[in-house]
Protein backbone atom coordinates (compact mmCIF):
# COMPACT_ATOMS: atom_id res chain seq x y z
CA UNK A 1 0.00 0.00 0.00
CA UNK A 2 1.07 3.49 -0.90
CA UNK A 3 1.93 6.45 1.16
CA UNK A 4 -1.24 8.01 -0.07
CA UNK A 5 -3.53 5.17 0.46
CA UNK A 6 -2.46 4.85 4.26
CA UNK A 7 -3.27 7.95 4.70
CA UNK A 8 -6.64 8.16 2.74
CA UNK A 9 -7.42 5.19 5.62
CA UNK A 10 -6.12 6.95 8.07
CA UNK A 11 -8.16 9.74 7.86
CA UNK A 12 -11.58 8.29 6.30
CA UNK A 13 -12.77 7.70 10.26
CA UNK A 14 -12.50 11.06 10.91
CA UNK A 15 -15.52 14.32 9.94
CA UNK A 16 -14.13 17.12 7.57
CA UNK A 17 -14.16 19.39 11.11
CA UNK A 18 -12.40 17.08 13.26
CA UNK A 19 -10.00 16.50 10.09
CA UNK A 20 -9.18 19.97 10.28
CA UNK A 21 -9.44 20.58 14.28
CA UNK A 22 -6.35 17.84 14.41
CA UNK A 23 -4.58 19.54 11.34
CA UNK A 24 -4.64 23.13 13.13
CA UNK A 25 -3.51 21.37 16.45
CA UNK A 26 -0.62 19.13 15.09
CA UNK A 27 0.68 22.64 13.22
CA UNK A 28 0.32 24.60 16.40
CA UNK A 29 2.41 22.01 18.30
CA UNK A 30 4.80 21.93 15.87
CA UNK A 31 5.62 25.67 16.06
CA UNK A 32 6.68 25.22 19.72
CA UNK A 33 8.32 22.09 19.29
CA UNK A 34 10.47 23.56 16.42
CA UNK A 35 11.24 26.56 18.58
CA UNK A 36 12.97 24.47 21.34
CA UNK A 37 14.52 21.78 19.61
CA UNK A 38 16.02 24.50 17.34
CA UNK A 39 17.44 26.41 20.69
CA UNK A 40 18.67 23.19 21.79
CA UNK A 41 20.83 22.63 18.86
CA UNK A 42 21.56 25.98 17.25
CA UNK A 43 23.92 27.66 19.42
CA UNK A 44 23.03 30.91 17.08
CA UNK A 45 18.73 30.56 17.42
CA UNK A 46 19.41 31.61 20.60
CA UNK A 47 21.04 35.13 19.74
CA UNK A 48 18.58 35.97 17.33
CA UNK A 49 15.88 38.25 17.64
CA UNK A 50 12.80 38.03 18.96
CA UNK A 51 11.26 38.33 15.48
CA UNK A 52 13.68 36.01 14.14
CA UNK A 53 13.04 33.40 16.35
CA UNK A 54 8.93 33.40 15.94
CA UNK A 55 9.98 33.75 12.08
CA UNK A 56 11.84 30.66 12.37
CA UNK A 57 9.43 28.67 14.35
CA UNK A 58 6.95 29.31 11.94
CA UNK A 59 9.06 27.89 9.42
CA UNK A 60 8.62 23.98 10.85
CA UNK A 61 5.21 23.57 10.85
CA UNK A 62 5.39 25.32 7.05
CA UNK A 63 8.23 22.57 6.14
CA UNK A 64 6.69 19.89 7.07
CA UNK A 65 3.51 20.52 5.42
CA UNK A 66 4.77 21.85 2.21
CA UNK A 67 6.67 18.51 1.82
CA UNK A 68 3.17 16.24 2.72
CA UNK A 69 1.09 18.36 1.06
CA UNK A 70 3.42 18.01 -2.18
CA UNK A 71 3.68 14.27 -2.59
CA UNK A 72 -0.05 13.64 -1.53
CA UNK A 73 -0.78 15.68 -4.03
CA UNK A 74 1.54 14.74 -6.99
CA UNK A 75 1.24 11.34 -5.74
CA UNK A 76 -2.93 11.74 -6.39
CA UNK A 77 -2.00 12.96 -10.20
CA UNK A 78 0.09 10.34 -11.05
CA UNK A 79 -1.16 7.40 -9.24
CA UNK A 80 -4.86 8.04 -10.58
CA UNK A 81 -3.91 9.50 -13.80
CA UNK A 82 -5.48 12.57 -12.93
CA UNK A 83 -4.26 14.43 -15.99
CA UNK A 84 -6.32 11.78 -19.00
CA UNK A 85 -9.57 13.79 -17.39
CA UNK A 86 -8.25 16.96 -15.69
CA UNK A 87 -12.10 18.28 -14.86
CA UNK A 88 -14.37 15.01 -13.96
CA UNK A 89 -11.19 13.02 -12.24
CA UNK A 90 -12.30 11.39 -8.90
CA UNK A 91 -9.61 11.00 -5.87
CA UNK A 92 -10.90 10.21 -2.32
CA UNK A 93 -7.65 10.50 -0.99
CA UNK A 94 -7.61 14.82 -2.05
CA UNK A 95 -10.55 15.46 0.29
CA UNK A 96 -8.35 14.34 2.85
CA UNK A 97 -5.01 16.05 1.99
CA UNK A 98 -7.39 19.26 0.99
CA UNK A 99 -9.18 19.04 4.80
CA UNK A 100 -5.61 18.67 6.50
CA UNK A 101 -4.13 21.82 4.26
CA UNK A 102 -7.31 23.68 5.10
CA UNK A 103 -6.37 22.90 9.04
CA UNK A 104 -3.01 24.26 8.18
CA UNK A 105 -4.59 27.57 6.70
CA UNK A 106 -5.96 28.45 9.34
CA UNK A 107 -3.35 27.62 11.89
CA UNK A 108 -0.72 29.81 9.76
CA UNK A 109 -3.11 32.30 9.76
CA UNK A 110 -4.12 32.28 13.23
CA UNK A 111 -0.57 32.38 13.83
CA UNK A 112 0.93 35.20 11.73
CA UNK A 113 -2.27 37.25 13.82
CA UNK A 114 -1.00 36.17 17.01
CA UNK A 115 2.84 36.98 15.68
CA UNK A 116 1.64 40.67 14.61
CA UNK A 117 0.53 41.33 17.94
CA UNK A 118 2.73 39.64 20.36
CA UNK A 119 6.09 41.14 18.44
CA UNK A 120 5.99 44.54 16.80
CA UNK A 121 8.99 44.40 14.70
CA UNK A 122 7.14 41.26 12.80
CA UNK A 123 5.48 41.84 9.54
CA UNK A 124 2.42 39.51 8.22
CA UNK A 125 2.83 40.35 4.23
CA UNK A 126 -0.23 41.30 2.35
CA UNK A 127 1.00 38.79 -0.19
CA UNK A 128 0.88 36.10 1.35
CA UNK A 129 -2.61 36.78 2.95
CA UNK A 130 -4.09 36.95 0.28
CA UNK A 131 -2.34 33.84 -1.16
CA UNK A 132 -3.94 31.79 2.09
CA UNK A 133 -7.48 33.50 1.68
CA UNK A 134 -7.11 32.54 -2.29
CA UNK A 135 -6.16 28.90 -1.42
CA UNK A 136 -8.63 28.44 0.84
CA UNK A 137 -11.12 29.81 -1.17
CA UNK A 138 -10.33 27.63 -3.76
CA UNK A 139 -10.26 24.21 -1.15
CA UNK A 140 -13.67 24.85 0.13
CA UNK A 141 -14.99 24.95 -3.41
CA UNK A 142 -13.84 21.99 -4.46
CA UNK A 143 -14.99 20.38 -1.39
CA UNK A 144 -18.66 22.16 -1.81
CA UNK A 145 -18.36 20.45 -5.90
CA UNK A 146 -17.24 17.07 -4.60
CA UNK A 147 -20.01 16.98 -2.09
CA UNK A 148 -22.92 18.08 -3.64
CA UNK A 149 -22.29 17.13 -7.52
CA UNK A 150 -19.71 14.54 -6.97
CA UNK A 151 -17.07 13.96 -8.79
CA UNK A 152 -18.04 15.40 -12.39
CA UNK A 153 -16.47 19.00 -12.98
CA UNK A 154 -14.75 18.72 -9.68
CA UNK A 155 -11.38 19.56 -11.37
CA UNK A 156 -9.51 17.03 -8.89
CA UNK A 157 -6.33 17.68 -11.30
CA UNK A 158 -5.96 21.27 -11.47
CA UNK A 159 -6.47 20.77 -7.44
CA UNK A 160 -3.94 18.58 -6.77
CA UNK A 161 -1.47 20.43 -8.99
CA UNK A 162 -1.96 23.36 -7.28
CA UNK A 163 -1.24 22.05 -4.12
CA UNK A 164 1.45 20.42 -5.54
CA UNK A 165 2.79 23.97 -5.95
CA UNK A 166 3.73 23.92 -2.19
CA UNK A 167 6.95 21.36 -3.25
CA UNK A 168 8.90 24.70 -3.68
CA UNK A 169 8.30 25.67 -0.40
CA UNK A 170 10.44 23.88 1.76
CA UNK A 171 13.80 25.46 -0.21
CA UNK A 172 12.17 28.69 0.49
CA UNK A 173 12.06 28.24 4.21
CA UNK A 174 15.96 26.60 3.92
CA UNK A 175 16.87 29.65 1.93
CA UNK A 176 15.62 32.08 4.73
CA UNK A 177 17.02 29.91 7.43
CA UNK A 178 20.25 29.99 5.86
CA UNK A 179 20.22 33.62 5.76
CA UNK A 180 19.27 33.79 9.34
CA UNK A 181 22.38 31.85 10.25
CA UNK A 182 24.94 34.22 8.56
CA UNK A 183 25.20 31.73 5.73
CA UNK A 184 22.99 34.20 3.18
CA UNK A 185 26.77 34.35 1.17
CA UNK A 186 27.87 30.91 1.14
CA UNK A 187 27.21 28.41 -2.02
CA UNK A 188 24.65 26.25 0.10
CA UNK A 189 22.48 29.63 0.07
CA UNK A 190 23.01 30.38 -3.68
CA UNK A 191 22.45 26.95 -4.92
CA UNK A 192 19.39 27.50 -2.82
CA UNK A 193 18.23 30.23 -4.37
CA UNK A 194 18.40 28.80 -7.96
CA UNK A 195 16.71 25.84 -7.10
CA UNK A 196 13.77 28.16 -6.27
CA UNK A 197 13.89 29.84 -8.90
CA UNK A 198 14.17 26.75 -11.66
CA UNK A 199 11.32 25.41 -9.05
CA UNK A 200 9.00 28.48 -9.32
CA UNK A 201 9.24 28.48 -12.96
CA UNK A 202 7.96 24.86 -13.28
CA UNK A 203 5.72 24.23 -10.87
CA UNK A 204 4.33 27.50 -10.27
CA UNK A 205 4.24 29.48 -12.86
CA UNK A 206 4.24 26.50 -15.57
CA UNK A 207 2.04 24.81 -13.95
CA UNK A 208 -0.35 27.60 -13.40
CA UNK A 209 -0.01 28.49 -17.34
CA UNK A 210 -1.02 24.69 -18.21
CA UNK A 211 -3.87 25.02 -15.76
CA UNK A 212 -4.96 28.42 -17.34
CA UNK A 213 -4.73 26.73 -20.80
CA UNK A 214 -6.56 23.60 -19.92
CA UNK A 215 -9.83 25.75 -18.33
CA UNK A 216 -9.75 28.64 -21.16
CA UNK A 217 -7.47 28.35 -24.05
CA UNK A 218 -7.80 24.54 -24.79
CA UNK A 219 -10.42 23.85 -28.13
CA UNK A 220 -12.35 22.16 -25.88
CA UNK A 221 -11.68 24.03 -22.85
CA UNK A 222 -15.33 24.84 -20.30
CA UNK A 223 -14.74 28.50 -20.85
CA UNK A 224 -17.31 28.59 -23.17
CA UNK A 225 -20.07 27.63 -21.16
CA UNK A 226 -19.75 30.86 -20.12
CA UNK A 227 -21.28 32.69 -23.42
CA UNK A 228 -22.56 29.54 -25.05
CA UNK A 229 -25.72 27.83 -23.12
CA UNK A 230 -26.02 25.25 -25.89
CA UNK A 231 -22.90 24.12 -25.20
CA UNK A 232 -23.34 24.52 -20.97
CA UNK A 233 -26.25 22.50 -20.92
CA UNK A 234 -25.17 19.61 -23.15
CA UNK A 235 -22.29 19.25 -20.85
CA UNK A 236 -23.25 19.96 -17.69
CA UNK A 237 -20.86 22.58 -16.48
CA UNK A 238 -21.83 24.30 -13.66
CA UNK A 239 -21.23 28.01 -14.09
CA UNK A 240 -20.42 29.00 -10.63
CA UNK A 241 -17.35 26.19 -10.45
CA UNK A 242 -16.34 27.15 -13.47
CA UNK A 243 -15.84 30.96 -12.52
CA UNK A 244 -14.20 30.09 -9.17
CA UNK A 245 -11.80 28.01 -11.37
CA UNK A 246 -11.18 30.57 -14.08
CA UNK A 247 -10.86 33.52 -10.90
CA UNK A 248 -8.52 31.65 -8.65
CA UNK A 249 -5.72 30.13 -11.73
CA UNK A 250 -5.98 33.89 -12.30
CA UNK A 251 -4.85 35.45 -8.96
CA UNK A 252 -2.55 32.49 -8.30
CA UNK A 253 -0.82 33.01 -11.12
CA UNK A 254 -0.24 36.71 -11.10
CA UNK A 255 0.77 36.23 -7.08
CA UNK A 256 3.26 33.18 -8.42
CA UNK A 257 4.89 35.46 -11.43
CA UNK A 258 5.04 38.67 -8.86
CA UNK A 259 7.05 36.34 -6.26
CA UNK A 260 9.10 35.03 -9.07
CA UNK A 261 10.15 37.93 -10.83
CA UNK A 262 11.31 39.32 -6.59
CA UNK A 263 13.26 36.00 -6.70
CA UNK A 264 14.85 36.84 -9.96
CA UNK A 265 15.86 40.40 -8.83
CA UNK A 266 17.29 38.80 -5.47
CA UNK A 267 19.36 36.63 -7.06
CA UNK A 268 20.39 38.92 -9.47
CA UNK A 269 21.64 40.95 -6.01
CA UNK A 270 22.87 37.89 -4.70
CA UNK A 271 24.82 36.77 -7.52
CA UNK A 272 26.49 40.58 -7.87
CA UNK A 273 24.75 41.30 -10.81
CA UNK A 274 23.53 44.66 -8.91
CA UNK A 275 25.58 46.73 -6.53
CA UNK A 276 25.04 47.91 -3.37
CA UNK A 277 21.79 47.36 -1.18
CA UNK A 278 18.39 49.49 -2.96
CA UNK A 279 15.62 49.92 -1.56
CA UNK A 280 14.30 47.22 -3.55
CA UNK A 281 16.93 44.49 -2.98
CA UNK A 282 16.29 45.28 0.94
CA UNK A 283 12.78 44.97 0.92
CA UNK A 284 13.34 41.54 -1.18
CA UNK A 285 16.15 40.45 1.61
CA UNK A 286 13.19 40.51 4.34
CA UNK A 287 10.33 39.54 2.14
CA UNK A 288 9.02 36.05 3.03
CA UNK A 289 7.58 34.52 -0.18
Amino acid sequence: MSPRLAFQQLTQPFTAAQLIALSVGFFALLNPLGGALSSACFPFYRQMSRKDRAGWATRVPAFVHAVGMAYLSYAAFFEERLWTNPWHGSCESMKSTILVSLGYMLYDTLNEVRCVLTCPKYKATADMMTHHVVTAVCMLAYLNQVNTRGWEWSFSSLTSLMLGTEITTPLLNLLWMLRKAGLGEHWSAKATGLAIMVGFVIFRVGVQAWQSYTVLLQPDAPVRALWDDAYQKQHGIPRDTLQAAIAISTILLVLNSYWLTLMVRKALDLFGFTKGVSANSKSLKDHDY
